[in-house]
């Protein structure tokens, strides 16, 4: 059960890496708001920032955590949500009987609608 919880830890941070909220040298969130953003015992979110640091995402600095991960870590995280995010889209299709070439065309479609 603390899988799951520690890999939503992970993915928010790695998020906030993606979308630049947080940069390489940055101080990694105090322990405290994200024990009260996720409701978690602290052991939990320490768990997480090791398993994050063990990745090369951040590493420790006396008492807290900094940002590790360069661009060409980020750019692996941005691949690395991509291709969760087609699969789950690939998967919910093959649910209403289509498959990845009527997926490609209605996102062919909608990308020519958009400009």
């Amino acid at each position: 059960m603390n899988y799951n919880i520690e890999r939503e830890i992970r993915d928010y941070i790695a998020k906030n890496l993606i979308n630049g909220k947080l940069k390489p040298g940055d101080r990694v969130y105090e322990l405290k708001y994200l024990t009260s953003l996720f409701k978690v015992n602290p052991n939990i979110v320490r768990e997480a920032l090791s398993q994050m640091e063990a990745e090369g995402l951040i590493s420790k600095s006396n008492d807290y955590y900094i940002v590790a991960a360069d661009e060409n870590r980020i750019s692996g995280l941005k691949e690395e949500f991509l291709n969760l995010y087609i699969n789950d889209l690939v998967k919910n299709a093959a649910e209403i009987g289509m498959d990845l070439d009527d997926v490609i065309r209605i996102l062919n479609l909608r990308n020519m609608a958009n400009g």
